[in-house]
């Protein structure tokens, strides 16, 4: 039984790894109007999850890694 934050992560099928912590894209996952954050308190408590909490908006995010020579 998994307690608390947890990151697992999968490319298609395939499992890559476990995290004991928040995704590092959780702002991300904010910005798409999912409250990760409430989900975690009301799993926590045990309080009731509505359908319309685990829903979120449908976006694509573009990351970009640059280089800087100084």
């Amino acid at each position: 039984k998994l307690i608390g934050p947890v990151n697992i992560q999968f490319i298609e099928d395939y499992f890559i790894e476990i995290n004991p912590r928040l995704p590092g894209g959780l702002g991300l996952i904010s910005k798409a109007g999912f409250n990760m954050a409430l989900l975690g308190i009301k799993a926590f408590y045990n309080l009731p999850i509505e359908n319309q909490e685990k829903e979120f908006k449908k976006t694509k995010v573009l990351r970009i890694w640059s280089d800087h020579l100084i």
